[in-house]
């Protein structure tokens, strides 16, 4: 039996926590002007690890109704979350650096796009394979 996890093997898996780091980093960057908010991020390669290993607990932002859905969530584990140290520090607390979160999100957006275009060449095999091309 054909599954995601059988066609897209870490990707899929890649894609969750970069999409979670990707709602961390916009996060940092939406509070830029918050008085002590504390800049976050996700260790990717930890994070992958413990995903991998089933060690993040889901959380289900939308009903499963079938056992093939794939899981709209997940929650990161607090050893998996860093918090930047700014390299200079704000009067009011603040640790979120613009240029670094930015950077850091751009990068971060190239992965998931790199992601993206390799699943995109699987679902393409995948329809060349069903149509017998």
């Amino acid at each position: 039996m054909l599954s995601f996890e059988n066609i897209l093997g870490v990707h899929e898996r890649a894609m969750q926590v970069r999409t979670k780091r990707a709602q961390m980093l916009s996060s940092n960057l939406a509070n830029i002007d918050t008085p002590n908010y504390k800049a976050r991020d996700i260790r990717f390669k930890d994070a992958y690890n413990e995903l991998h290993k089933g060690r993040y607990s889901t959380r289900h932002a939308l009903d499963k109704t079938h056992s093939l859905h794939l899981d709209s969530s997940i929650s990161v584990s607090d050893h998996s979350i860093l918090y930047r140290t700014p390299m200079q520090r704000s009067i009011d607390g603040n640790t979120v650096e613009q240029q670094v979160e930015i950077a850091e999100f751009l990068d971060n957006a190239m992965h998931m796009q790199a992601t993206i275009d390799f699943i995109g060449g699987k679902f393409r095999s995948l329809k060349t394979v069903i149509k017998g091309e």
